[in-house]
């Protein structure tokens, strides 16, 4: 299988194995922002992904995962769950909510990628412990 992206001005054209496709949508679940003064480096989350994918066609859409209502799980064609100052141990009043989605899209067999925070979230629902590190953030 090949895919290739071509633009032209603001279009693009995505074509697989020959045939045009539409432009893979990737939905960003966002929970949090970069914290100061990092942000003021490189953006926040929705800037980093958006750099990170558009060069690629990709377009990528902004949802508050911390919202009382969150999108259908088929809404997008894929997903990421990113980072945040938070851990999904934390008693937080959107986490339980936002984990049951996250369960909702694996069991639908959406592609779904947890970045930080968000691949705690993605191994926490499948049932890994998920536990705090005695010393603290590292990378």
């Amino acid at each position: 299988m090949q895919l290739s992206v071509a633009r032209s001005g603001s279009n693009t054209l995505a074509s697989m194995n020959g045939a045009e496709v539409l432009p893979l949508r990737v939905g960003l679940l966002v929970v949090d922002s970069i914290d100061e003064p990092h942000r003021s480096i490189a953006g926040d989350y929705f800037e980093l992904f958006v750099e990170l994918l558009a060069p690629h066609g990709v377009e990528v859409v902004r949802y508050d995962g911390t919202a009382s209502r969150l999108p259908a799980v088929d809404e997008c064609p894929g997903w990421i769950v990113p980072g945040s100052r938070r851990s999904v141990y934390d008693d937080l009043e959107w986490l339980p909510r936002l984990s049951r989605w996250v369960r909702r899209a694996i069991d639908s067999r959406v592609p779904l990628v947890g970045v930080c925070f968000g691949h705690q979230l993605v191994a926490q629902v499948l049932g890994a412990p998920v536990t705090r590190i005695e010393h603290g953030w590292n990378v």
